[in-house]
């Protein structure tokens, strides 16, 4: 079946499909033959859908007494389809290459407007805050919004077994389908540390406990290798996340922890990609340590709880501002007030 959508509907939150039999808003089927698509209009963009796929999911709609839970997961499944269709097709969707893209967008419309369009590539990003603040959404929105232009992404975990973060995105976008097609590839640390069973075939296990600095790193380069020779990948970069800086501070201390993220950093400028590394505050990191992680960086984003309210600031880096702003987090994004606050 034929569906089209606007060209400028931001994929992995698409509200708006039009169909020959209707309209689906928001999730919801609206039958009508009052609209018809130009199939050549150049304000939208065919896609070719299974047929049983989009009726099934007509069909969940019409049955009332199971509608809201099948009809949620066939129209995720419509969604990553259209995706998947669209993700490769440069002259549809907006294309990013090496050449013409100055800066990437951290998924997050808010913090995109405060940095000016987004971070540059090329740069390594410290997201310093307390844990569960807002920090991880920044991460996983940064890698989802990645993967939904072509850009693959390793994520390192130091402090969370991969499986998790997997379901943690799904809040933003259901991402299994680029892990399969190899875009995808986790670093897990953590897993063997606590004798976790669980595993993912996309994710590189590491035993952390002798100390081996070069372990991280060199899977990192192995993940990037495969990035290259996958027919899936147009661009030649990938974003990086090492989730987090504070398990090797707190274990190896200041001196190794730099001797393990200097080559990260440095392959990141080299690719003209992007890394991002949380580091939690309000575990004791000595303050000189924090800036000397920090003096490595391009860019520092700061997250602070005050009178209970949450606040956020780009410390080092391109910025409108350099002030607190206010902000709320939720599963899948983060709201940015745009009045500064100054403290």
């Amino acid at each position: 079946m034929k569906v089209y959508i606007l060209k400028d509907q931001n994929l992995p939150y698409l509200t708006t499909l039009y169909t020959d039999c209707g309209i689906i808003e928001h999730g919801t089927f609206i039958p009508t033959n009052l609209i018809k698509i130009d199939e050549h209009d150049s304000r939208f963009v065919q896609v070719d859908l299974n047929d049983e796929l989009v009726h099934g999911f007509i069909e969940a709609q019409e049955n009332k007494s199971n509608a809201e839970e099948d009809s949620e997961r066939l129209f995720r499944d419509i969604k990553a389809d259209i995706v998947e269709a669209l993700t490769p097709v440069s002259e549809n969707i907006e294309t990013h290459t090496k050449e013409k893209l100055c800066k990437a967008s951290t998924g997050i419309k808010s913090l995109d407007d405060l940095l000016m369009g987004g971070i540059p590539h090329g740069s390594n990003v410290m997201v310093y805050g307390p844990s569960f603040m807002g920090k991880e959404v920044i991460a996983n929105k940064f890698v989802v919004e990645g993967l939904m232009k072509g850009v693959p992404a390793v994520y390192v975990t130091t402090g969370t077994i991969s499986n998790e973060i997997i379901e943690e995105m799904k809040f933003i976008f259901d991402i299994e389908g680029f892990a399969e097609k190899g875009l995808l590839r986790f670093v897990d640390e953590y897993s063997m540390a606590i004798n976790s069973k669980l595993r993912d075939p996309n994710t590189y296990y590491i035993d952390f406990s002798s100390k081996n600095l070069e372990e991280i790193p060199k899977c990192i380069k192995k993940a990037y290798k495969s990035f290259s020779k996958n027919e899936n990948i147009s661009v030649n970069y990938q974003n990086t996340v090492f989730r987090s800086a504070s398990a090797p501070l707190a274990r190896l201390g200041i001196e190794d922890t730099l001797k393990l993220m200097k080559p990260i950093i440095d392959q990141t400028k080299k690719n003209k990609s992007i890394g991002m590394y949380l580091l939690d505050k309000g575990i004791d990191h000595p303050y000189k340590e924090v800036k000397e992680l920090e003096s490595l960086m391009d860019m520092v984003i700061e997250l602070k709880v005050q009178n209970m309210n949450m606040f956020l600031s780009v410390q080092n880096g391109e910025a409108k501002s350099k002030d607190w702003f206010r902000y709320v987090p939720s599963k899948n994004d983060l709201d940015i007030r745009n009045i500064p606050t100054r403290f």
